[in-house]
């Protein structure tokens, strides 16, 4: 993991918060007690922990630049499985501003069907 200066830890920060809050929110939508149990179960798998699966890029409160580039890298179908995700999904960042954030060199992550900035993001 690469050292950042305060500003750039406090904003890697804001970011990560910014995405659970965006998972959490577009999850939350769902219908049943029981969906809403597996997208907390998704949301973790995003967090390193023990023991934990190949797609966590949140460390220690931070998100982890060359995991997440790992993940962007994954095959959509691969991801999903990963995931345990039986329906269509897709992830970005933004910043402070309501920028897009890159991943890598992509707008987005997840269904091919997704097209974001004239961009598909599977």
């Amino acid at each position: 993991m690469v050292s950042l200066s305060r500003s750039h830890v406090k904003e890697e920060r804001f970011f990560m918060v910014l995405f659970v809050a965006i998972i959490v929110f577009s999850l939350s939508a769902v219908n049943s007690l029981e969906e809403q149990k597996e997208s907390k179960k998704i949301i973790q798998k995003f967090v390193l922990s023990e023991g934990n699966s190949d797609v966590a890029f949140i460390v220690r409160d931070r998100i982890d630049r060359s995991r997440l580039e790992r993940v962007s890298q994954m095959s959509y179908e691969d991801l999903k499985q990963e995931l345990g995700i039986k329906k269509e999904f897709y992830m970005f960042f933004e910043d402070q501003n309501g920028n897009m954030v890159p991943i890598g060199n992509r707008t987005c992550i997840g269904s091919p069907m997704v097209e974001i900035s004239g961009q598909r993001c599977g």
